[in-house]
This record gives structure tokens, C-alpha cells and sequence, in this order.
């Protein structure tokens, strides 16, 4: 019984990232939706395994700043590590440019929240 309740609060936790990720989505100039991803968007893991997801965002233009944040159940799930993939000019699949400020990147495992907050900065090319 308490597999069967990690799982269904594993794959709740993803649907509420990927909703709260998704809230901001706008088009850009030439009508192209932009598309936020948690992935993946569901994951099967018995009691003990750690697991990875990954939030890509996609046909993006002129993104000079970004902010996100994650919470769950920290009597559920346990915060293991995470690694920031920005700017481009480090990170082929990231997103924005060099230079950039992190204004925020905050793991708060008591509570179960994360908050990642970052900007570029002038003159990013």
C-alpha cells in the first residue's frame, strides 16, 4: 500500500510542477507557442530510488530572465541535488546568454521547495 501511495504522490507532484511551470507560457512575435516541459512527465520508482527530471523550455526568442520553483512533500520525497544549465555559452542545451545574474537559487529541503530565479545581464548577446 505505501508503494502504490508514493507513486500516486510522485506522479501528483509532477503534474503540479508541470502545471505551475507551464502558467507563464506566452507566444512570441511570429505566433510560435513557446513550450515549458517538466521532464519526464511521469515516473515510476520504488521507495529508496532517486529519480531525475529536467524543465526545457523551446521556441524561445529574447528570454532575458526566467523564474521557477518546485514544492513537495519533503515526508514523501527527499531533495537529492540539482545543476543549473545556463547560460548557453556553457551549456549547449541551456537557455539564455552570458552575462548572466543568478538572483536566486534557493533549495529549502525542510520545507520541500525550490526557487531558481536568473537574468541576463547587459550586454547578452
Amino acid at each position: 500500500m505505501k508503494k502504490k501511495t508514493i507513486m500516486a504522490l510522485m506522479t501528483l507532484f509532477l503534474m503540479v510542477a508541470s502545471t505551475y511551470a507551464t502558467i507563464a507560457i506566452q507566444t512570441v512575435d511570429n505566433g510560435t507557442l513557446v513550450q515549458l516541459y517538466v521532464n519526464p512527465d511521469y515516473i515510476q520508482k520504488s521507495v529508496g530510488e532517486t529519480f531525475t527530471i529536467t524543465v526545457e523550455v523551446t521556441d524561445v526568442i529574447q528570454l532575458y530572465g526566467f523564474g521557477i520553483g518546485f514544492s513537495w512533500d519533503p515526508a514523501i520525497l527527499s531533495y537529492a541535488d540539482h545543476t543549473v544549465t545556463v547560460p548557453v555559452e556553457d551549456h549547449a542545451g541551456g537557455v539564455l546568454h552570458a552575462p548572466i545574474l543568478k538572483i536566486k537559487d534557493i533549495v529549502d529541503d525542510v520545507a520541500g521547495t525550490y526557487e531558481l530565479a536568473i537574468s541576463s545581464m547587459n550586454p547578452a548577446s
